[in-house]
């Protein structure tokens, strides 16, 4: 039996296009694809490893054109009205080689060429203009003089070549200066996120801040919860070293060793038990950014004396690292072993009366006109407040640090302003309460700082 079966009734029949008809879009149109074709786009992202060269940084300078205008370099002489660029502060080029000079005996002067590539997201023009060092303590600006596409792809890189134009000085500066119509900066990480890297003005404002936001909190931080003697991060009070593995893990899934030179020193202990992993903790919710998963994760905890895991050498759990307590979940609903009653080591299931918020905290930030925040020091709630564990969407009992979370949750808008209020308030906070709303507080900067 053949594979295909095939209509062959009409096959000594052949029809042409009528005149004047155009042919089946699905044929010729934009929406053809051949087998071979592969449905994957390739995002910007994926090209930066293959762009080669020495990064060269520089003041860029795009010309604004109209439909009808043709580019060209830049011209001491014309008015500015006539020629207007958009600045690209900080834009960083790859130079595929060193800047190379040349005597020209024409003009009787020395001239400076280079080669270089850009970053997914330009498209330059001839007659563009850049401003970068040219040694001796002296800036040069460039002309623009041949731009060539290198690839086929929508992001892709150009190769340009420019040319040494004039040695800049405050005039030069102050005229090609008044001539900028748009001022925007280059974030190289942007390209990273998959987002456009130069930004205007005031989104780079507020990216630098949220950056500087986020340094500076990380810093404050380990300064605060980082053990030398234990070298892992330890929950404040009690005068006893307490290890929350599940704090510590989120800490380091949101943060990277270029970081901070601390973060790479963070030891994870090894708590590991197979009974723990069917729970569901607060701090995967939030990275996987699903509310609904707020009903199957536990909201209360435990300490338990590290003497407690396996005393085996060759494990070498908690029970060696010279910690007393560690942070284990007290659960709300029973897993499906535990209902079934199967062996194994069970974490008891919490009976305890609903958690009452700290009113007096709540109306003094208020007063103060800060931002409350959950305060569950001294009992057995972890993080958040029951109505924030107990609820989808924002609700007025819940304070306004949670319904901020909840928004995140639910892929709301964030003001980066509110976040950055939150930020200045840490202060005010205990310990405690920084040790487990900073992590939070710093995944939702790193969030807005993607979301520019």
């Amino acid at each position: 039996m053949p594979q295909f079966d095939f209509d062959h009734s009409n096959a000594s029949v052949i029809k042409a296009p009528l005149e004047g008809k155009s042919f089946n879009t699905e044929l010729t149109g934009e929406n053809y694809k051949h087998s071979v074709v592969s449905s994957q786009d390739y995002s910007a992202d994926m090209m930066l490893t293959g762009i080669e060269g020495a990064p060269y940084n520089i003041d860029y300078y795009a010309q604004m054109l109209t439909s009808t205008e043709e580019p060209r370099a830049f011209d001491i002489n014309l008015p500015a009205a006539f020629q207007q660029y958009q600045l690209i502060s900080n834009y960083e080029i790859r130079l595929t080689d060193e800047l190379s000079s040349d005597y020209s005996e024409k003009d009787n002067r020395l001239t400076l060429q280079g080669t270089a590539l850009t970053y997914p997201g330009l498209k330059p023009n001839v007659g563009d203009m850049l401003i970068g060092d040219i040694g001796d303590g002296k800036a040069g600006l460039f002309a623009i003089t041949s731009a060539v596409k290198k690839t086929r792809f929508e992001a892709t890189c150009y190769q340009i070549n420019f040319e040494l134009v004039y040695e800049v000085d405050g005039l030069i500066e102050k005229q090609i200066n008044d001539r900028v119509v748009k001022k925007t900066h280059f974030v190289k990480d942007y390209i990273n996120f998959g987002m456009d890297p130069v930004l205007a003005s005031d989104r780079y404002m507020a990216s630098k801040q949220l950056k500087q936001a986020v340094t500076d909190g990380l810093a404050e931080y380990l300064a605060e919860f980082y053990s030398y003697e234990y070298t892992t991060l330890l929950v404040p009070g009690n005068g006893v070293s307490t290890y929350d593995p599940f704090a510590v893990s989120f800490i380091l899934t949101i943060f990277e060793t270029k970081d901070h030179p601390l973060i790479g020193k963070i030891r994870q202990l090894n708590t590991d038990d197979p009974q723990l992993k069917k729970y569901i903790d607060i701090w995967s919710v939030l990275l996987k950014q699903q509310p609904r998963l707020l009903d199957n994760c536990f909201s209360q905890v435990q300490v338990v004396s590290a003497r407690s895991f396996s005393r085996n050498v060759l494990l070498q759990t908690v029970a060696f690292s010279g910690i007393d307590n560690v942070v284990l979940p007290v659960t709300r609903k029973m897993a499906i072993d535990d209902v079934l009653g199967l062996k194994g080591v069970r974490l008891p299931v919490s009976n305890n009366a609903a958690y009452t918020p700290n009113h007096e905290q709540i109306e003094a930030f208020k007063q103060e006109g800060l931002k409350t925040i959950p305060d569950v020091e001294g009992s057995q709630q972890y993080i958040f407040s029951d109505a924030f564990y107990n609820a989808l969407k924002v609700t007025p009992e819940q304070s306004d640090f949670e319904n901020l979370v909840k928004r995140y949750l639910n892929k709301e808008h964030l003001d980066y302003q509110e976040l950055l209020k939150f930020f200045e308030q840490t202060d005010n906070w205990t310990s405690f309460q920084r040790y487990y709303l900073m992590p939070v507080l710093f995944m939702l900067l790193i969030y807005q700082l993607r979301s520019i």
